[in-house]
């Protein structure tokens, strides 16, 4: 991922934060979050992390927590889907693999510089997973992340995933004291699009070309969406 676009908000940011040394936004574009090695550090420093978990959070309808084993067929299912994998990077070629995605989670610190942490989005009423929410922290100057999301078919138009999103956003802004949200799009998922631009995210740039996935080229648009935007809707 690339993120040049942002680099005169990064600067005020980082003004802000008085920062000392380069600011780097040059992120790299890859999606590996089922493979089990990382490196890194925890970004404890950077954001207000009181402890290593991710908190379940809950909207009036959905209930974001951490993924279990007992996800593993439906995740493995809904991901592997041809209208879900069509947008995503990679995605886990078999159950194995998603069984070892959430074993090494459970062992890594929330906060680790450039891992993906995926997130369960279930139904409330009858703890149905859904869909999940990714996050990644992708600096080690700027208190960033990105997110990504999927939300099975049967589930989609229903406004499941802005309103997971939207709880997702209000935390990491409000208690991780996060200043950049940003996002990857296929710009064939015009859907995906749309959302992010009705909570605030703006495009800040078109790659053409940027991909090459199952024998096709993929053009991707870099969102962003930074803290001060998030509390001004919110007034």
């Amino acid at each position: 991922m690339r993120l040049d676009f942002v680099l005169n908000r990064i600067d005020a940011v980082a003004g802000k934060l008085s920062l000392n040394g380069p600011v780097y936004t040059h992120l790299n574009h890859t999606n590996d979050q089922y493979h089990p090695d990382y490196c890194g550090v925890t970004m404890t420093h950077m954001i207000d992390i009181q402890s290593d978990s991710f908190p379940t959070l809950q909207t009036e309808r959905l209930q974001i927590s951490a993924l279990t084993f007992d996800d593993i067929k439906r995740f493995y299912a809904y991901r592997t889907h041809p209208d879900i994998a069509r947008y995503q990077g990679s995605f886990p070629e078999s159950e194995e693999q998603v069984e070892q995605l959430i074993h090494n989670q459970s062992r890594v610190a929330f906060g680790k510089l450039n891992q993906w942490f995926q997130f369960a989005i279930r139904l409330q009423t009858e703890q149905t997973l859904l869909g999940d929410i990714g996050l990644r922290f992708v600096s080690p100057f700027i208190p960033q992340i990105e997110i990504g999301y999927s939300i099975s078919v049967e589930y989609q138009r229903q406004g499941y995933g802005k309103e997971s999103v939207k709880a997702v956003l209000d935390h990491c802004f409000s208690n991780l004291n996060l200043q950049v949200i940003s996002a990857i799009i296929d710009v064939r998922n015009t859907a995906s699009q749309r959302m992010l631009e009705s909570l605030g995210f703006q495009r800040m740039a078109f790659r053409p070309h940027a991909c090459f996935l199952r024998d096709e080229w993929c053009d991707e648009a870099d969102y962003a969406l930074f803290a001060d935007q998030w509390q001004n809707q919110q007034i």
